[in-house]
């Protein structure tokens, strides 16, 4: 499966019991740059960038998509809405 926010908390813990259930995770990280306990692969990714998602997607080719990413400041959200 391919996991996008899997540094953030909710990506994390999902990542961490995708694991334990035997499941292979393909996790996406902004900036994170430690290890992520969990993920089969770790992926440094802005997902802005149209064509990197896609060719991760392609190269991939996760049979689910699960989307975690979110922006967690909310003053960020405030102003930056069309990213949140």
């Amino acid at each position: 499966m391919l996991l996008t926010g899997a540094s953030g908390l909710v990506g994390g813990s999902f990542a961490a019991q995708a694991a334990a259930a035997g499941h292979e995770v393909v996790g996406t990280v902004g900036r994170w740059t430690q290890p992520l306990p969990g993920l089969a692969r770790q992926v440094a990714l802005d997902l802005q960038d149209e064509a990197a998602v896609r060719a991760l997607v392609r190269e991939a080719r996760p049979e689910v998509i699960v989307n975690a990413a979110a922006i967690s400041e909310p003053a960020q959200c405030d102003a930056e809405p069309e990213k949140a």
